[in-house]
């Protein structure tokens, strides 16, 4: 270990065994002070640092579900002299100014106290200029010798800023704000409430991780977290608020209804409170119309009144009962139906409803269509009847001609369909009924067209072929491939995992690739090609195209297919410049091969995984028949081999026309 480690482990352990005191400060709102326990990031000592928090929310009350947010958070902490001394002592530090950067990281919660509630996912600072401060010390020595005792540092303190932070009020009860309580003794690297990072003498990252908690004992101490953390300041949350309302006197439809409306206690804050019948039919403007139809409470006041003015017709022939209920609109009240009832009287006789049958819509062939109707009637208390009708193009069947929202299955296009939809308020027969009609115009698009690229091969290699749809399609399309004779079938004349191509929807383009049999065709040896004339057959929703890839196919007579394999003789020393090793080549093709060393295997030696020098070949050409095999010699030269390390011997063959590839490699690793 080198001499500055030792010096920082020192400097360390020094400052894991301070205690970082503050100077006495009288308490007040919005602060607190706070003993941490931190663990470092070196040594098994801790230590303590007693930690200023000050912040002040923006509100001394705040309604249920409310916004709070917490300004002016900033920490202070002192950091004794003495740590300084000791890392002048050992080098890191100089006589005179020091400026030490650091960086303060901290998760501050806010807790709920009457319905136990925590929110800590608030992390501030650790990034500039939030989180990022220097700690400055003077260290003096007047014989300018370290180590003779006459060294001396001032205390350092820092002081940090953060942004403010926000939360949202529960149920009841009070809202206190602190650092965050950790179940993990002693805090981790990823469970910690107090984060913070120091560069002492520019060289080692010191890392503190606290929180709230004290240190019993030295070297290494024990750790007792404090849960939970003194708050630095609190909010009260305003408890909610019952509202009631009195009866109304009789009145004529196209009259005013008053009411008195009246809050259980005085609110903090504006209530507004809205009218609507219980039902929940009867709605401004459809039932009554009010300039005082919401009612707002200012801070202090429990009893307002409301007047409701009802349209003329509003309602249904007869009397009913305007029985009014309350939605509040800032989540402060409890609603309490139908404490409010006046008697509104009709005068007028019924209103004709209106037909919606939803907007146009283009379609694929073979969708499915939901029709978007719907209904709408001036008298709330009618019931609406619905009724589709098709009116032209052709004839397709609807789920539910009497829903509002019927479905059917799109014919194939390009075609055009309309329908009527028809609403009434009353059952057919019933003298007062009266209806509307409404169209809407379906348009089915025609199905989309397929072609694909033409391709060559070689007998036992693979064909590819992108396969294009004229238009996206609604629906997966599955495309099966034949020749265009029907001879050439999957497992006779090709097999291919992607011999089938699937598009799912808005998908135009796919690639696909026919891996084909050796000698599956026809006997002509090399050099002779036929055409393999591709269609399509089996799509779901898609025109039938056929011929449109054309790929021509040349007879291998045999095929190519060489296996490699590494072979390392004797030990590899530390310090090598040379070894020689063999590379072994099986034929397990069909045709016999010449193998040239030189062009058609590529080797080399890797050092941790890097190439070292060159590899050649010792062993110039083979010629190697089906079933046979060939060892070449290869010489490889470089650095000097590292002792300890694996060495690995590689060599591939390739040759054109190889129908498996996979095996045409070997490797082999030694350790020096």
């Amino acid at each position: 270990m080198s001499k500055r480690r030792n010096a920082a482990l020192a400097v360390l352990a020094l400052a894991a065994a301070a205690v970082f005191v503050l100077p006495a400060s009288s308490a007040s709102a919005g602060t607190s002070l706070q003993s941490n326990a931190c663990a470092n990031s070196v040594t098994a000592n801790f230590s303590q640092i007693e930690v200023t928090t000050n912040g002040t929310d923006g509100l001394d009350t705040v309604l249920p579900a409310g916004a709070t947010t917490t300004s002016g958070l900033s920490q202070q902490a002192a950091i004794p002299g003495a740590i300084f001394v000791a890392g002048y002592n050992l080098g890191l530090l100089v006589v005179g100014p020091n400026n030490i950067p650091a960086n303060v990281r901290t998760t501050i919660e806010a807790t709920n106290t009457a319905a136990p509630s925590v929110q800590n996912t608030n992390v501030v600072g650790g990034t500039p200029p939030n989180g990022s401060v220097t700690v400055s010390t003077v260290i003096t020595d007047p014989d300018g010798v370290p180590g003779t005792g006459d060294e001396s540092a001032t205390d350092a303190s820092f002081s940090v800023s953060y942004n403010d932070l926000s939360w949202t009020a529960g149920a009841s009860g009070t809202i206190e704000y602190r650092q965050e309580s950790i179940p993990t003794s002693p805090p981790t690297a990823a469970s910690n409430s107090l984060l913070i990072n120091a560069l002492v003498g520019g060289v080692f990252n010191v890392q503190f991780r606290c929180a709230p908690g004290i240190v019993t004992g030295m070297n290494p101490g024990v750790i007792t977290l404090t849960d939970p953390a003194a708050s630095f300041d609190s909010t009260l949350i305003e408890p909610v608020r019952q509202i009631s309302i009195d009866d109304a006197a009789a009145v004529n439809e196209g009259g005013a209804a008053t009411f008195t409306v009246s809050l259980d206690q005085p609110s903090i804050g504006p209530v507004t409170v809205q009218f609507a019948t219980a039902d929940g039919t009867a709605t401004a403007p459809g039932d009554y119309t009010s300039a005082t139809g919401t009612v707002t409470f200012a801070p202090g006041v429990t009893s307002q009144t409301v007047m409701v003015q009802t349209n003329t017709d509003a309602l249904v022939e007869g009397t009913e009962a305007f029985n009014v209920n309350l939605s509040n609109a800032t989540g402060n009240a409890a609603i309490l139906d139908g404490l409010g009832v006046g008697t509104i009287l009709d005068v007028v006789g019924n209103r004709a409803p209106t037909a919606n049958a939803g907007p146009d819509q283009t379609v694929p062939s073979g969708a499915t269509v939901q029709l978007a109707g719907s209904g709408t009637d001036p008298d709330p208390g009618d019931t609406l009847n619905f009724a589709w009708s098709q009116t032209s193009g052709p004839t397709v069947t609807l789920s539910d001609p009497n829903s509002a929202t019927p479905t059917f299955t799109a014919p194939t296009g390009p075609a055009t369909l309309t329908f009527d939809l028809t609403v009434c308020d009353r059952p057919a027969g019933d003298p007062d009924q009266l209806c509307n009609t409404d169209s809407v115009t379906i348009t089915v698009s025609p199905p989309p067209t397929i072609s694909i690229s033409d391709a060559s091969a070689t007998e036992g290699g693979a064909e590819s072929f992108t396969v294009t749809l004229s238009s996206a399609s609604a629906q997966t399309v599955t495309v099966d491939f034949a020749t265009a004779d029907g001879t050439a079938t999957a497992g006779l004349d090709y097999t291919s995992a992607t011999g089938t191509v699937t598009f799912v929807p808005g998908d135009t383009s796919e690639t696909v690739t026919v891996n084909t049999i050796d000698d599956a065709l026809f006997e002509g040896g090399a050099g002779t090609f036929e055409t393999f004339n591709v269609n399509l057959s089996n799509p779901t929703n898609a025109t039938i195209a056929d011929g449109l890839g054309v790929g021509s196919i040349e007879d291998n007579d045999g095929f190519i297919d060489k296996a490699g394999e590494v072979i390392v003789s004797g030990p590899v020393k530390a310090g090598a410049t040379t070894k020689v090793y063999v590379f072994r080549v099986s034929n397990v093709g069909s045709t016999t091969n010449t193998v040239d060393c030189a062009t058609e295997i590529q080797a080399a030696v890797l050092v941790n995984g890097v190439a070292n020098g060159s590899v050649s070949c010792i062993t110039a050409s083979k010629t190697i028949g089906p079933g046979a095999r060939a060892r070449f010699r290869l010489r490889w030269s470089g650095d000097p081999l590292p002792a300890g390390t694996p060495i690995s011997f590689t060599a591939c063959v390739n040759e054109a026309g190889d129908v498996d590839t996979s095996n045409d490699c070997g490797s082999v690793t030694r350790t020096t």
